[in-house]
């Protein structure tokens, strides 16, 4: 669940500088890229980036009272996962216990 929390600002930050060399003009792209010991995003495979990021949905289903993000509601995040996974914005999921 971690590193999909890693994960989260590092995409952000590749969209920002468009994909520059982050490493190098980003000092959080430097720190989260050093977290995970890559050179660049592309090091991460895809479905490791997309379990990475399955890992915080779970915590944002099973927590739903718990701030994630200081800056975002859960759903919101939820729905900027969803958005960098290719999957449409959904409604607030509850977790199923069956």
């Amino acid at each position: 669940m971690i590193a999909g929390a890693m994960l989260l600002p590092l995409i952000s930050v590749y969209r920002e500088y468009f994909f520059r060399d982050v490493k190098t003009n980003s000092v959080m792209g430097q720190l989260i890229l050093g977290a995970f010991d890559i050179e660049k995003l592309g090091d991460i495979k895809k479905d490791e980036q997309e379990s990475y990021l399955d890992a915080v949905s779970q915590y944002l289903k099973y927590f739903p009272d718990e701030k994630f993000h200081p800056g975002m509601t859960n759903e919101e995040l939820q729905d900027k996962i969803n958005s960098l996974k290719g999957k449409k914005p959904t409604e607030t999921a509850q977790p199923s216990f069956a």
